[in-house]
């Protein structure tokens, strides 16, 4: 299942009308964004990041929407096989910034002279 279809699942148990009339989405994204963690992450992990009552609630809240602890846990086995085989290249840039200017430049001469401006601020 794609993150848009489960944001959609989410959202039809959890998207609401304000008394304002305005539809929000405050807990489909907070739950989204949980099982975001818990795919990449694992669950284990979270439940050492999250409070066990904050925890709890989101997966009872996830079971509401059908996203069971099994799905999540082979999502997360999914994507671990993914970057397992995913392989990350490095590349050196070195950057002289000694040398930043091209041949011949000559820096700008200032009408004013600091010693001067200096000399004169303080006496």
């Amino acid at each position: 299942m794609k993150i848009l279809d489960i944001e959609e699942q989410i959202g039809k148990v959890f998207n609401k009308i304000t008394p304002t009339g305005r539809l929000s989405k405050v807990k489909t994204r907070n739950l989204t964004g949980f099982v975001c963690a818990l795919v990449v992450s694992g669950i284990e992990k979270e439940k050492k990041y999250l409070d066990e009552k904050t925890f709890k609630k989101y997966m009872k809240e996830l079971e509401k929407c059908g996203i069971t602890e099994k799905y999540l846990r082979e999502e997360h086995e999914k994507e671990k096989f993914k970057r397992k085989d995913q392989k990350v290249e490095y590349v050196e840039l070195i950057f002289d910034l000694n040398n930043q200017v091209p041949d011949g430049y000559e820096p700008p001469k200032s009408q004013y002279n600091i010693e001067e401006m200096i000399g004169k601020k303080f006496k």
